[in-house]
């Protein structure tokens, strides 16, 4: 079973999954560290290993629209 995600962590997948690039990620206000460590930790915690299945979760939680 998946971990709940911190808000940090849905957004960055949110933004992964609407083809954001880090630099537009900043906009978030976090460093490019940070922001890879709440990515890292998300992938972590939902099982995702690329883009395609952050889409797909974001999709499932509608996170995103389809």
């Amino acid at each position: 079973m998946a971990r709940t995600l911190t808000p940090q962590e849905s957004a960055v997948v949110q933004m992964i999954a609407e083809g954001h690039q880090n630099k537009e990620m900043a906009a978030l206000g976090i460093s490019d560290k940070t922001l890879e460590h709440h990515h890292h930790h998300a992938m972590q915690k939902l099982g995702l290993h690329d883009v395609a299945s952050h889409t797909r979760y974001a999709i499932r939680q509608r996170m995103v629209a389809a």
